[in-house]
């Protein structure tokens, strides 16, 4: 995809997708108190939230089957959904049948052995089918009764969450000792964030989660919009020279920790207001004086999924950034690290690791114009959406494989003309 704008001035109302990652919550707690006590409105309409809604129909009919002949596995296939193969894994393991869950060739690289661990502790039955410690799996599905586990957190938050929900259903409960230092544990925040609304007994103190057993709950829960989209706003405001994006039906308070972006991009000129439930991202001449001309810093151990828009912020507006709590990126959908290092080199930026820094410098001399970068995107959805907007300084681009925004966002292109980018 070609991708370009005319006059690098961006004004207009765009529609942002509901949270993924709290649709993915509240559909689990969905699925293990039934659909007669809990209903779900605004749910996310991206590609991983379709994939485990398809896993958990298919897990609905396995087990009407699995009663009539118990003998049967059944196999779960995930794709390349890594929030719904962590939070499926635990979910098979408390229910009775015997399963295989699997998943693409990048899943089967990607380490799952911290939640197999603290399962098998807590009496579940998980074992490898191919390299151990990643999967497919193999599990033998049970009642949990529940008690204290000890998890490692420094690949991914993901295995605390998944774990945390299905705890409700312990009839012991559970108390889960974390690794002091967890990384994005603001996703850890927003699960706790999600179970609380459910109305389910759950508190933090400093390294230690306490899980009461809920057995019956009925609510009626609306997904909040997707901060994390929304950074990819902000970063289309940064990049230019005036910007006015109206975003509908946001509240200035949320369980998400990727809010923290309008904290972020104050630093690149953009500034925020919220009035009658509508956030207007603005940057013109006033606020363009306000852009650092600092060396930056920020630690995204908590909220790593803003590493990539802010590196083309970055990268688009000359500012040295060091980037910390980010080893763990590597892990993601690609190597994040290497996907960012491959393609903003091709604008001039040269990047450094050192001590677990992770230092980008860019030259200050963006290619020219008339000679248009093609920049790949590693079939990673936030790479296609944090390089799309540096058209607006390096005039037109090509995108390749844009589809891979399905994942997340699949209007985001559409949303892109909206404000006034071609797209060819």
């Amino acid at each position: 995809m070609k991708i370009s704008h005319p006059t690098k001035i961006v004004k207009g109302i765009v529609q942002v997708p509901s949270s993924k990652s709290i649709s993915n919550r509240a559909l689990i707690l969905q699925y293990l108190y039934g659909e007669d006590e809990v209903t779900i409105s605004n749910a996310s309409e991206a590609k991983d939230t379709e994939l485990l809604i398809q896993c958990l129909d298919q897990l609905a009919y396995h087990r009407s089957v699995y009663e009539n002949n118990s003998k049967s596995s059944y196999v779960i296939d995930a794709w390349n959904a890594g929030t719904a193969f962590r939070f499926l894994t635990a979910l098979l393991a408390t229910t009775p049948g015997n399963w295989i869950l699997t998943g693409d060739a990048r899943m089967q690289e990607r380490p799952i052995k911290p939640l197999v661990d603290a399962l098998n502790s807590l009496g579940a039955e998980i074992t490898y089918l191919n390299n151990q410690g990643f999967p497919p799996l193999k599990i033998i599905g049970k009642k949990i009764e529940g008690g204290d586990v000890y998890m490692t957190t420094q690949q991914s938050s993901q295995f605390v969450n998944a774990l945390l929900l299905v705890a409700p259903t312990f009839p012991n409960g559970l108390r889960i000792e974390l690794e002091k230092n967890p990384v994005s544990e603001s996703y850890i925040e927003n699960t706790m964030g999600v179970l609380k609304r459910f109305g389910i007994n759950c508190n933090k103190n400093e390294n230690i989660i306490e899980v009461e057993f809920t057995e019956r709950i009925k609510v009626s829960y609306t997904v909040e919009p997707d901060w994390s989209s929304i950074a990819f706003f902000c970063l289309v405001a940064a990049l230019a020279d005036e910007a006015e994006i109206i975003i509908e039906n946001i509240s200035p308070k949320s369980v998400q920790g990727d809010i923290i972006i309008s904290q972020i991009a104050i630093q690149y000129g953009v500034q925020f207001s919220f009035i009658d439930n509508q956030l207007i991202i603005i940057k013109n001449k006033y606020t363009s004086a306000t852009i650092s001309k600092r060396k930056l810093s920020f630690d995204f151990r908590s909220t790593p999924d803003l590493t990539q828009p802010v590196a083309s912020m970055s990268a688009g507006l000359g500012i040295e950034t060091d980037f910390l709590g980010i080893a763990h990126l590597a892990l993601k959908e690609t190597d994040r690290l290497v996907a960012l290092e491959n393609e903003l080199k091709k604008i001039n930026v040269s990047f450094n690791h050192q001590n677990n820094i992770f230092t980008i410098s860019p030259s200050g001399n963006l290619p020219q114009e008339n000679s248009p970068i093609s920049f790949q995107t590693y079939n990673d959805h936030r790479m296609a959406m944090s390089l799309a907007p540096l058209c607006l300084k390096l005039g037109k681009i090509n995108i390749d494989e844009p589809e891979v925004v399905v994942k997340s966002f699949p209007s985001y292109w559409d949303e892109l003309k909206k404000l006034g980018f071609i797209l060819e």
